[in-house]
């Protein structure tokens, strides 16, 4: 297929740049428009001579609704796709009169059963899409421990409407001094590529999170559980439901751990047991990243995207 790609492809660590490379490598060609730079014309021009238009919203300064009419008329299927959650923050209002949410079909990572059926009464056709994994990224540097406790992303003045991360790394700071270490922006700097598996690999215990509205939205969870799974770092992400679906919770082949949203004694427990017990944290590690690689990688999501699309009649 010709696919026309409307993102923000400027970063090879970016969203957009690894589903590119996931598209590619099953064999379509990807004409990648950068969004904030083509003109309307441009875009139409490319977007006419493709199979599908595929749209990644950063700034929505490109595709127009009249866009979508006239490509609708010619026949040629509008996608978007998003990792982010929209319902239920104070960027909900935002969708009302979006182009991006006027589209054929939408896929997100916001799985929640309450979700599909708000999406249905706004008019949205939207599909569950689970975060995911650069394919490339998947494998495990070979270096020795030099990190005990970190979590990696930001955490200061993070969406308003959820405090639960700084809550959550002031309590590992205060309870484990200089044994914790945070990076991102707010941290030590972020890390990209290699670097991010290098410092996977060398954590002994790296904390998760995820935007997850008091941990009662279903299935949804951050791209930070593929990333750092598929990298080969061992995990303690708050418990969501959902996740079972793709990672073994309890049992002797537990792949991730998780812990009761809220519940830092039972976190401060999980550490304290998975800090002194080397062998079984590395077990938990290999086959946690083996479990990424088999079904949360990009060419894996696109996949299931294109079989959805053609379960819906958009492709043949």
């Amino acid at each position: 297929m010709k696919i026309a790609y409307v993102s923000n492809i400027r970063f090879p660590w970016c969203t957009e740049s690894e589903v590119t490379a996931a598209l590619r490598r099953r064999g379509d060609e990807v004409v990648n428009i950068q969004e904030d730079e083509a003109t309307p014309e441009q875009f139409m021009a490319d977007a006419i001579s493709s199979d599908l238009v595929l749209w990644t919203r950063t700034w929505n300064r490109l595709v127009t609704h009249d866009h979508l009419h006239e490509l609708r008329n010619l026949g040629i299927a509008t996608v978007a796709l998003h990792a982010d959650l929209y319902l239920g923050l104070s960027r909900e209002p935002q969708m009302a009169g979006d182009p991006f949410w006027a589209v054929d079909h939408c896929f997100t990572a916001d799985g929640d059963p309450a979700c599909q059926e708000r999406f249905r009464e706004m008019g949205i056709t939207h599909h569950w899409l689970p975060p995911a994994v650069d394919d490339d990224a998947c494998y495990p540097a070979d270096v020795p421990y030099s990190h005990d406790l970190v979590f990696i992303g930001s955490w200061r003045s993070y969406h308003p409407e959820y405090q639960y991360r700084q809550q959550l790394v002031q309590w590992l700071s205060k309870s484990y001094g200089r044994r914790f270490e945070v990076w991102g922006p707010q941290g030590k700097g972020m890390v990209r590529g290699d670097e991010l598996n290098r410092l996977c690999a060398g954590s002994k215990i790296i904390i998760g999170d995820s935007l997850c509205l008091d941990f009662k939205h279903k299935n949804y969870w951050s791209d930070r559980i593929p990333n750092v799974l598929g990298r080969g770092g061992f995990m303690i992400h708050p418990y969501i439901e959902g996740l079972e679906r793709f990672y073994k919770l309890d049992g002797p082949d537990i792949e991730l751990v998780t812990y009761r949203y809220g519940d830092f004694k039972q976190l401060a427990d999980l550490i304290q047991y998975w800090n002194a017990h080397d062998a079984e944290r590395e077990a938990v590690r290999r086959r946690g990243l083996e479990r990424t690689k088999q079904n949360s990688t990009w060419s894996v999501r696109i996949e299931e995207m294109f079989g959805v699309l053609q379960a819906e009649g958009v492709l043949t």
